[in-house]
């Protein structure tokens, strides 16, 4: 029995954390339009990078999701 509440607690905490990767991921898309909008009224010569570093951080946040998917 205590093997089965232990299995049972281990399964319910890898689909809290896989919530909450999922919703780090829906945030740094969030991240990315806000970007968008705001290299619309700022202008500047780094305005590439802020946004490159936006979608690499988005990029990053969905292969956490598949690897925490695969190996949690």
């Amino acid at each position: 029995i205590t093997q089965l509440v232990g299995n049972g607690l281990g399964f319910i905490i890898k689909i809290f954390c896989l919530l909450l990767i999922l919703l780090h991921l829906l945030f740094s898309l969030l991240l990315i339009r806000q970007t968008k909008l705001m290299l619309r009224v700022v202008e500047a010569k780094i305005s590439p990078v802020i946004y490159l570093i936006a979608v690499i951080h988005a990029i990053y946040s969905f292969f956490v999701l598949i690897w925490a998917a695969l190996f949690l």
